[in-house]
């Protein structure tokens, strides 16, 4: 009866030094992620603004009015945007399949 005790608390204790470890890791490679593609966006911010600033004034009142700094900075939050939720149905396991199917094909619901 004692060796099972002592087999149990070992086993019990090597699951959660696995799950901690794993933790640890899963939590160290989301930031390494995080701050490479933070630090990969402001690179492209940056490059976006120097190649701007050779314009001409008259160029650069065009583009304001035509708000092209707006979609540049909608582009880059859809991108990280993307980023987050490839990295969350990885995390969750989640398949993403088609959402539509054609009348008739019998095809499942997506929820």
């Amino acid at each position: 009866m004692q060796y099972l005790a002592i087999l149990l608390f070992s086993l019990l204790g090597y699951g959660i030094k696995e799950l901690a470890l794993r933790a640890l890791v899963g939590v160290g490679f989301g930031l390494v992620t995080t701050y490479g593609l933070y630090t990969l966006f402001d690179q492209i911010q940056a490059k976006f603004q120097a190649q701007l600033a050779g314009l001409p004034a008259d160029v650069l009142a065009i583009l304001g009015i035509m708000q092209i700094d707006v979609c540049f900075t909608m582009l880059l939050s859809a991108a990280a945007a993307k980023q987050v939720i490839l990295g969350w149905n990885k995390i969750t396991d989640k398949r993403t399949g088609r959402v539509w199917h054609a009348p008739g094909t019998g095809g499942s619901q997506p929820f």
